[in-house]
């Protein structure tokens, strides 16, 4: 990914980034909001002064391990809620494919809201975008090839 540095503040630069068509719909940075450019902070690791052009990068265990945290354990609690909500409704005496989904979807809730309250600054951090190095006129060695 390439983005150009707006504003730099000590380590931290603000870049401003344009939308590749890699990203499609999937709305995951900025909820979407933003159509073709998005600003962001990354990690200066390559001396980066405003109006360069840098190529930024993410670790790939944060990458994995974000997908672990957004999607894979609310997906577990939901299914968890599922069979809790199925198993319990006769219990209760309510009809089980109604009590199964409202369990799954208080039980997917809670833990986002979970996974959000427990997170904290350093977690955060490490999903931050990485400047690793300066191009030429926004052209990243991917793109030349």
């Amino acid at each position: 990914m390439r983005a150009q540095v707006t504003e730099k503040h000590g380590k931290l630069l603000s870049v401003r980034m344009v939308r590749q068509e890699a990203c499609g719909n999937c709305h995951a940075c900025f909820a979407g909001r933003q159509k073709e450019e998005m600003t962001l902070e990354a990690e200066d690791r390559c001396g980066a002064q405003v109006g360069d052009w840098v190529e930024l990068t993410l670790a790939e265990h944060a990458f994995f391990s974000a997908v672990v945290l957004v999607y894979l354990i609310p997906l577990v609690a939901f299914m968890a809620g599922l069979f809790l909500g199925y198993t319990a409704a006769p219990l209760v005496g309510l009809p089980r494919d109604i009590t199964a989904l409202a369990a799954a979807v208080v039980a997917m809730a809670v833990t986002y809201f979970y996974l959000k309250k427990t997170s904290n600054a350093e977690q955060e951090n490490k999903y931050r975008p990485i400047a690793v190095k300066i191009v030429p006129d926004g052209i990243c060695e991917h793109q030349q090839k």
